[in-house]
């Protein structure tokens, strides 16, 4: 099963650094061709960093593209399927995690939900951080095939990279 490894954040006041709640996780995805196109675009990243760089990158080493870049982009593609502008600006990569939470909530148990986005209080942290179920594994990857395979299965991701390094010199044009 494919997983993507969250241990950095990185954020424009203070760079890179620890994920907020200080704890490294995996996060499962059941979509093998999502890890592939991301290892693909990895690849193109010019400064020859391999893993350890950035998958968006920047025209600077050691800088990811800037989030703001990724949105405008995220809202053009939205208002060209048919969304006004006006709509389009109430989407961001972030609401994006609530509507997993959302739709994924009924599916697995709370535990579950909260180790693959890494909500935790304190309090939950020491009561279920150690206590995995036997069959977690599949119950999430059955969850989410169920849930959204339907918008990915069987599709080919594939990413532009030229527009995307055409795209990143006009976003970092003078930086």
């Amino acid at each position: 099963m494919p997983y993507l490894y969250i241990r950095l954040s990185w954020n424009l006041d203070d760079g890179l650094k620890c994920v907020k709640n200080k704890e490294n996780r995996t996060v499962q995805v059941p979509f093998p061709q999502l890890i592939t196109a991301l290892k693909e675009l990895a690849e193109t990243n010019p400064f020859n960093e391999g893993a350890d760089g950035y998958v968006f990158y920047a025209t600077i080493a050691d800088k990811p593209i800037e989030g703001k870049s990724l949105l405008k982009e995220l809202r053009d593609v939205l208002q060209k399927i048919g969304l006004s502008a006006e709509e389009s600006k109430k989407y961001t990569f972030h609401g994006r995690r609530h509507f997993y939470v959302k739709y994924m909530k009924n599916k697995i148990d709370n535990e579950m939900l909260q180790r693959q986005v890494g909500h935790k209080t304190l309090s939950m942290l020491e009561h279920y951080a150690d206590h995995r179920a036997y069959n977690e594994t599949l119950l999430v990857d059955t969850a989410v095939a169920e849930t959204f395979g339907g918008f990915i299965n069987n599709t080919t991701i594939t990413f532009n990279t030229k527009k995307i390094h055409d795209y990143i010199k006009v976003a970092y044009k003078g930086a």
